[in-house]
């Protein structure tokens, strides 16, 4: 059967993951406040013990990018494509709009490398100069 993790940081301070399994399995959503690039991979371990799967048994990751925390997208981007180099599964990027249940898989996995954020803003990281 064919499993894969949904990861969506796009909310500001909150971590979503999700697994599916033709259709959603269970969905953990997690307060992180700025703690978020420390406690994600944390969270998915945990998740994905809860629901009895392993890493090495996912065939592919979704990263939700698109509008939202700056920060948050570019960690769940870097999580997502850190764990697929490193099981060696595809991972795909979701824009808004895109639903999960909308993928073909694995038509669709075999297109995307990575996942690379895409941003509804630029950063607020510093005060603009006058």
């Amino acid at each position: 059967m064919n499993s894969f993790l949904l990861i969506d940081t796009t909310e500001h301070n909150k971590a979503r993951v999700e697994l599916w399994q033709d259709k959603m399995v269970g969905r953990v959503t997690k307060i992180v406040n700025r703690t978020l690039s420390e406690r994600l991979i944390f969270i998915i371990e945990s998740f994905l013990k809860q629901h009895k799967t392993k890493l090495t048994e996912l065939s592919g990751i979704a990263v939700r990018v698109g509008e939202g925390s700056f920060t948050g997208i570019r960690t769940g981007a870097a999580t997502g494509n850190a764990l697929g180099y490193s099981l060696k599964i595809p991972v795909i990027a979701l824009k808004i709009g895109e639903e999960v249940s909308q993928l073909k898989f694995p038509k669709i996995w075999s297109l995307r490398a990575q996942a690379l954020p895409v941003y509804g803003k630029p950063p607020t990281i510093t005060k603009t100069k006058k």
